[in-house]
């Protein structure tokens, strides 16, 4: 027969009791890995919620250009309300026109473009940074616009811009405008 395997010899760390959980150093590099990762998607979540307001307030800029297009070839006229050349804000009297809710000019009652309405009943039309947009309009039937210097100034080749301003999360003035 075959002599006995000798018996291993039990160390220390055999003895020693076992701790659960995770040392110091394991925690802090599992703290640094979060950190550095949401330092990488906490600025693109930001930077694609800009860009999705951007796209939403150009569209609704074209949208109600096309709205006012729509409202002149219907009715062979801009609203009273807009008489003049400074820029006009959409809100009451000039919004119930467009939306549909009679007024002076919009008797028919041909929407032209979906308005929200406030609690007030204030109808109001406000770009993703709760700024009203502004329209100007070619009084002189000329199919030229003069822009207003805080949108760049010079003129322009319509019958009808629309344009907001607006702050952005990197604390700049911008412009969007529906005829880019």
């Amino acid at each position: 027969m075959y002599p006995p395997f000798p018996r291993c010899r039990q160390t220390a760390l055999h003895l020693l009791p076992r701790r659960a959980g995770f040392t110091l150093i394991e925690l802090l590099v599992v703290i640094s890995i979060l950190a550095l990762l949401m330092g990488f998607i906490i600025p693109a979540f930001f930077g694609t919620k800009d860009k999705g307001n951007i796209a939403r307030a150009k569209a609704e800029a074209k949208q109600l250009e096309t709205a006012w297009k729509q409202f002149f070839l219907t009715y062979n006229r801009w609203p009273d309300s807009v008489a003049g050349a400074s820029p006009v804000m959409m809100y009451g009297p000039i919004v119930e026109e467009l939306g549909g809710q009679g007024g002076s000019v919009n008797n028919k009652r041909i929407v032209f473009f979906d308005v929200p309405a406030d609690t007030n009943m204030n109808y109001h039309i406000r770009d993703p940074w709760k700024q009203y947009y502004k329209v100007l309009f070619d009084h002189d039937f000329n199919t030229r616009i003069d822009l207003p210097a805080e949108v760049g100034g010079g003129s322009v080749p319509r019958a009808v811009v629309v344009y907001t301003i607006y702050v952005g999360s990197d604390n700049k003035t911008n412009i969007i405008r529906s005829w880019d």
